[in-house]
C-alpha cells in the first residue's frame, strides 16, 4: 500500500471513529469490522482507543494536528537565503 492510501485509510478510519464511538460502541466493537475489512492496514486497537479517547475530550476534527518544532521540509529559495545569512555572519 502507498502511503497516500495508507494516510487517506486512517483519515477513513478516523471519520468512522467518532460516529461508532457516540454510538457507545468501544474499542474492540469498533476495531473488529474494521480489521476484517482493512486487515493489516486497519489501525491498532490502542490506536483506535487513542482517539476514541480524543474524540470524548472534546476534539472535534479528524486530521493530523500542527507539529510544533522544526518544519519538515524547506524549499529552495529558503535554504539559499539561510545559507546566504550565514556566510555574511562569517
Amino acid at each position: 500500500m502507498s502511503r497516500q492510501q495508507q494516510v487517506a485509510s486512517n483519515l477513513e478510519m478516523r471519520a468512522v471513529i467518532p460516529f461508532l464511538w457516540a454510538k457507545r460502541c468501544n474499542y474492540s466493537e469498533i476495531y473488529r469490522p474494521s480489521h476484517e475489512v482493512s486487515d493489516e492496514n486497519a489501525m491498532s486497537r490502542q490506536a483506535i482507543a487513542k482517539w476514541c479517547d480524543m474524540f470524548e475530550n472534546g476534539r472535534k476534527h479528524i486530521g493530523d494536528a500542527e507539529h510544533e518544532g522544526r518544519q519538515l521540509t524547506a524549499t529552495n529559495s529558503e535554504i539559499t537565503d539561510l545559507m546566504l545569512q550565514n556566510k555574511r555572519a562569517d
